[in-house]
């Protein structure tokens, strides 16, 4: 579709504000509803969209404008997880709400649970993945190296934790919790068993 001098000032206009942070409600509103695409996904992206604008556009016939939704951290969570569920099966889609900022804990166990060797490759690259996610993917981790680097990943936190407590057990950690800490990763850290002892030497 060719736009005329003023549609195509006034789309640059609209960018430039977004790009300001000064676009309107308005705005976005008329963008949403435009029949070229890249509008439509201008307006996905920009992360001040208001809701009711992003819940259309996620059900977006364009898919690059379903991806920006579902990056968007101004998408809400259920929303987010109700695009996953309807999602399972696109891997873009999936691609991209894995970039999402909002991501929680039961997003990310969902998304690892996906019979996808990607997929569980680009969870364990979140920093926020939980210790319950990351168990699972050391037993049910569809290749070796992503078991391994769940593993990886769980003995490094051990380490840590372990050697705050070790510094700091005296005003800081009470028994129960050390035996507590003790208890989930003595599998997965090497150092425990020796940190163990020489707490109560």
């Amino acid at each position: 579709m060719k736009r005329s001098y003023f549609e195509e000032y006034e789309y640059v206009k609209f960018k430039k504000d977004i790009h300001l942070n000064r676009v309107t409600p308005q705005q976005l509103e008329y963008y949403s509803k435009s029949e070229i695409d890249s509008h439509r996904r201008v307006v996905a992206s920009c992360i001040v969209t208001p809701f009711f604008i992003l819940n259309k556009l996620a059900h977006d016939p364009n898919c690059f404008v379903r991806r920006a939704v579902a990056s968007n951290p101004n998408f809400p969570l259920e929303s987010l997880a109700i695009m996953l569920q309807n999602s399972k099966k696109d891997m873009d889609i999936l691609d991209s709400i894995l970039l999402n900022p909002n991501l929680d804990e039961n997003l990310l166990d969902d998304l690892a649970s996906m019979n996808d060797e990607l997929i569980q490759i680009n969870v364990l690259k979140i920093p926020k993945v939980s210790n319950k996610t990351l168990n699972m993917l050391v037993k049910e981790g569809l290749t070796s190296s992503i078991r391994t680097r769940a593993g990886n990943i769980l003995k490094k936190r051990a380490d840590k934790q372990l050697k705050y407590l070790y510094e700091y057990k005296d005003s800081h950690a009470s028994e129960l919790e050390l035996q507590t800490l003790f208890s989930n990763y003595k599998l997965y850290s090497s150092e425990v068993g020796e940190r163990e002892r020489s707490f109560h030497s």
